[in-house]
């Protein structure tokens, strides 16, 4: 029963980490293509990262290997709203 709670605690947790990350990819291929300092888009595109990273690691350390894997389905499902919703458009 843990592992069930530890996993469902993960997925929600990816989930929500996951929509923040793919908004703020969003944001980041938004600066990229304006005309703007180029440091912005990079320290966007790093601080994405290193967050998503922080996440999967703290899933380890406080949930195990069923909180990873939870956070981990929770981030793909995040992606595919996002790709649903930001599709390619006619």
């Amino acid at each position: 029963m843990t592992m069930l709670v530890d996993a469902a605690a993960g997925g929600a947790a990816g989930l929500l980490a996951g929509a923040l990350f793919f908004l703020a990819m969003r944001r980041n291929a938004e600066l990229y293509l304006s005309g703007g300092p180029a440091w912005r888009p990079a320290a966007l595109h790093l601080a994405r990262l290193l967050g998503l990273a922080a996440l999967l690691v703290l899933m380890v350390r406080v949930a195990g290997g069923a909180g990873l894997l939870g956070a981990f389905a929770g981030i793909l499902a995040a992606r595919t709203v996002a790709l649903r919703a930001w599709g390619p458009r006619p």
